[in-house]
């Protein structure tokens, strides 16, 4: 019984180091190479101050569950380069909000 539960405990630490890699990959925690809100502008259409206003309120809701996540992972996690990247997160992140907001002009 003992292997088995160590066998489950495993499998859930990947399964968290694989989230943790994720949420960095996609959302910008990887330190100098974080992606840059202004770069979705197309570079054929005329520029705009603003971004459309659903849209941004969607990647608003997207970024802040990258923040609770990774505060969760803060809080509860047991991995610790995970926990450790978790403080890069919320700062990518909370600047992703802030960049979303200058853009729909709510600065």
């Amino acid at each position: 019984m003992n292997t088995h539960r160590k066998l489950i405990r495993r499998t859930a630490l990947v399964a968290a180091t694989g989230v943790s890699a994720l949420v960095l990959a996609a959302c910008g925690g990887n330190g100098g190479d974080r992606h840059d809100m202004g770069s979705m502008e197309s570079t054929t259409a005329a520029p705009t101050t603003s971004a459309p206003a659903p849209t941004g309120q969607m990647m608003i809701k997207h970024h802040e569950g990258a923040i609770e996540m990774a505060e969760k992972e803060k809080a509860e996690g047991e991995y610790g380069p995970a926990r450790e990247s978790a403080d890069e997160v919320i700062k990518a992140q909370t600047s992703e909000i802030e960049q979303m907001n200058k853009m729909l002009g709510k600065s």
